[in-house]
């Protein structure tokens, strides 16, 4: 999974349908780090570096029923940031049978 969206640097340069994924997972039970890395397209993302990197820190929901970790960081994300709201899901081939996030999924997760 990733995220399609226009992303506006400090500069004031504008990067238009970024190519936006959670590359690294660290962490335990208690609380985990992820990096969110910004590339100009999805291909740059497998030929050059990200021209931004975030990190953010949020606390696992783990044992039967929960979502996959990296699915987690995208839904924390959603949740806690609006410039993420009009972000587009782009789901990978090899997560084939995975949806994106539909709009029903994320008004659940704001009104938790």
């Amino acid at each position: 999974m990733a995220l399609r969206m226009d992303v506006e640097l400090d500069s004031g340069m504008l990067v238009h349908d970024a190519y936006v994924k959670v590359d690294a997972v660290m962490g335990s039970r208690k609380g985990m780090e992820f990096t969110l890395n910004y590339y100009v397209d999805r291909d740059a993302s497998n030929t050059r570096p990200f021209f931004l990197q975030e990190r953010y820190n949020v606390a696992p929901r783990l044992g039967g029923g929960a979502q996959d970790i990296f699915r987690q960081c995208y839904v924390y994300l959603r949740r806690n940031y609006n410039k993420f709201e009009n972000a587009v899901d782009i789901i990978e081939k090899w997560e084939e049978g995975k949806t994106p996030l539909t709009a029903s999924e994320i008004e659940e997760l704001n009104a938790e």
